[in-house]
């Protein structure tokens, strides 16, 4: 805002607010949008709120750092942990979502849940550190690949006057299921080890390939290179 050319209005918040209040509204919703979507959430295609199931297999990255000091990795080097994340998001989500762009986004969003699943796996059967640290670049990749992809859906099937709101309501269910997730995966840790806690990931990433499969229409099942466009 302050970019724009207000050469005679004080650089003070209200005032601008008070003099173009189409730009303030465009960064924000009221109470009247949130209504008005909850009204309309009926008719919207909800395919891409098959999200929320999904991420229940994640949890809190810092149990990543947990398993990889579990599994031998001296503390020194722990902060790689967290890189090699980093990098496996960082190196997917480009070449996905230029994928999503081109092709059709559920079948996309598989390798997205595939790659959850590869993580699990590795930090399952990981007895060494290198293996951990694919398993973490894994978990990285699926960050990259599923939240890009569910963003890009959430803005394809929201009505344009509402669509702010869909994004908060999203990130909203997010993040009640990320908690969920995390409290699930730090309970069953406590009680019976990180493998189980991996191991509930892992089906939770399979019960997700599955509930997926069925939601891509019947034609388009097996056509992941088939455009969408």
């Amino acid at each position: 805002l302050y970019g724009l050319s207000y050469k005679k209005i004080p650089n003070f918040f209200d005032h601008i607010v008070s003099y173009d209040k189409e730009i303030i509204g465009s960064v924000g919703s009221s109470a009247e949008d949130f209504a008005e979507a909850l009204v309309e959430l009926p008719t919207l295609e909800l395919s891409p709120f098959k999200g929320p199931v999904y991420e229940l297999s994640h949890f809190g990255e810092s149990y990543l750092t947990f398993r990889a000091a579990e599994a031998g990795v001296n503390i020194t080097y722990i902060s790689l942990v967290m890189l090699m994340f980093n990098m496996g998001q960082f190196l997917s989500a480009f070449p996905i979502g230029t994928l999503s762009d081109r092709f059709q986004r559920q079948n996309i969003l598989l390798i997205g849940f595939s790659f959850m699943l590869l993580a699990n796996i590795c930090m399952i059967y990981g007895t060494s550190p290198l293996l951990i640290y694919l398993g973490v670049f894994f978990w990285g990749a699926q960050m990259g690949t599923t939240q890009s992809i569910f963003v890009s859906m959430v803005s394809d099937h929201a009505p344009k006057h509402i669509r702010g709101t869909a994004f908060g309501i999203f990130y909203i269910v997010m993040g009640l299921d990320i908690m969920i997730a995390s409290k699930i995966a730090g309970v069953i840790w406590e009680h019976y080890g990180s493998i189980y806690a991996f191991k509930y990931s892992a089906c939770v990433a399979i019960f997700s390939i599955v509930c997926l499969f069925f939601f891509i229409p019947r034609k388009n099942r097996f056509t992941l290179f088939k455009s969408s466009r």
